[in-house]
């Protein structure tokens, strides 16, 4: 019998977000950050997130700090949500003679930091990859779709370092090295934010700002001088004759949360933009390009 999972002259490749899209519609989901459902008058979301090693672990990542950013992917997706972290689960794929228990520790100390139980998983022998499992609660949550013309739009934080970082290693700067080894999910902003649309920038600002404006059909403006870009990031790019601003559109892994809202408290985050009738995002009043990370483009 043919192995099904070997490419055939029949078969099409589809970049990420094209199989994404034909999976929502097959399953008739939404396309969130987590899956909500209700249940005693409580909103449940439910994410699950895999670290694996030849994308998401750069040279020099210990294995405590693998285990940690497993369950930071995770984390922050509850946090887009507006949901607060309550139980992880976690499952290991390791080769032999592996230090498992430094990842467990990592898995263990960002969810003891974010307040969530750690509840144990699987281990499996193989390549090295670490899929995790979150469960947040709320009494309301915060979707992709909920964009609406009017609402301004802001960030959490800035954004650009994990790009400039891994560009060269041998040259990123200590802010660099801090958001690309030790991520922060930004679960209490989440948690107070009750914005119209949230998502965590996990791919970078610009695929979750096209991301936003897709799922609520709105058009989405930019002002580029607004973006909150780290002093380290633009000496660097300006140090080799690239633009900042481009390194912060496409950085990813960055785990800040963008969102809309009919106005943005300057303590809960940074206005960068609004959000009017019509389709796509504008930077500058020109269309931005869909930049960041996307799997099945290599």
């Amino acid at each position: 019998m043919p192995n099904p999972y070997i490419k055939s002259p029949q078969c099409t490749t589809m970049k990420e977000r094209e199989l994404i899209t034909e999976i929502v519609k097959l399953l008739n989901i939404a396309n969130e950050d987590a899956f909500v459902f209700s249940f005693n008058n409580t909103l449940f979301s439910l994410t699950v997130d895999t670290l694996v090693a030849k994308t998401d672990v750069p040279e020099g990542m210990t294995n405590f700090q693998i285990g940690w950013k497993t369950a930071v992917m995770n984390l922050s997706d509850l946090a887009a949500m507006g949901s607060t972290p309550q139980y992880f689960l976690c499952s290991l794929t390791l080769p032999q003679e592996y230090p498992a228990l430094e990842i467990i520790k990592g898995v263990q100390s960002a969810c003891k930091t974010c307040q969530c139980t750690f509840s144990g998983g699987d281990l499996n022998e193989g390549a090295l990859s670490a899929s995790g499992f979150a469960l947040g609660t709320s009494k309301t949550v915060m979707l992709r779709s909920g964009a609406k013309p009017g609402d301004r739009v802001g960030i959490t934080g800035d954004v650009g370092r994990v790009y400039a970082g891994l560009k060269d290693l041998t040259t990123a700067t200590q802010s660099m090295k801090e958001k690309i080894f030790s991520p922060q999910p930004c679960i209490k902003k989440g948690v107070v934010l009750n914005a119209h649309s949230c998502i965590d920038i996990s791919d970078g600002l610009s695929s979750e700002l096209h991301h936003i404006a897709e799922a609520s059909s709105v058009q989405i403006d930019i002002h580029a001088d607004k973006i909150p870009i780290h002093p380290d990031v633009k000496k660097k790019a300006q140090s080799v004759g690239e633009d900042p601003v481009t390194w912060a559109l496409k950085s990813g892994e960055e785990y800040e949360l963008v969102f809309t809202d009919r106005y943005i408290d300057p303590v809960k985050g940074i206005d960068i933009g609004e959000v009017r009738k019509g389709k796509g995002v504008l930077l500058d009043g020109n269309v931005m390009p869909w930049l960041g990370w996307e799997h099945y483009t290599q």
